[in-house]
């Protein structure tokens, strides 16, 4: 599953917003690539928010960003 990092604070997402150093998941919604946190939709993959606000995270280490999400 790829994972992205938020860069930059996303206000207003389609069912959530996201916050600098948040692990955003690739999924699909409604057939269509989408970017979600607790399993709330964010923002499409192709959209800006996800384009410029995010960057793909390697496994390694979004499991370790995971992990100190957690433990907050």
């Amino acid at each position: 599953m790829r994972r992205y990092e938020v860069i930059k604070d996303i206000p207003s997402g389609w069912e959530t917003s996201a916050k600098v150093g948040d692990i955003l998941r690739l999924r699909h919604w409604e057939g269509i690539p989408t970017l979600f946190k607790n399993n709330k939709a964010v923002c499409d993959a192709d959209s800006r928010y996800a384009i410029e606000y995010c960057k793909p995270v390697e496994e390694g280490e979004a499991l370790n960003a995971t992990n100190q999400d957690e433990n907050k």
